[in-house]
């Protein structure tokens, strides 16, 4: 007689469901803190010209992002 409610497939099922919202939840928090870093250097990284910004690897279209931050505040931290 088993003392067992649930079947093992079940719990291997639930494992499998709480997997993968786990990722999902950690695929969420990693995109906000990188969204929040882009925010923070896209200032910055708009004081360089465009030829610079090539030389490090910047595309066109990422260049293009990070030239309309020209206009925004530096972040300043206390």
């Amino acid at each position: 007689m088993s003392t067992l409610t649930h079947s093992t497939a079940w719990l291997r099922d639930e494992a499998q469901v709480v997997g993968r919202a786990t990722s999902r939840t950690i695929e969420r928090i990693a995109a906000h803190q990188q969204a929040k870093a882009d925010a923070f250097v896209r200032p910055y990284l708009a004081r360089l010209t465009e030829k610079e910004l090539a030389e490090r690897g910047f595309a066109s279209t990422e260049i293009t992002k990070i030239k309309a931050a020209a206009n925004e505040s530096l972040p300043v931290h206390l």
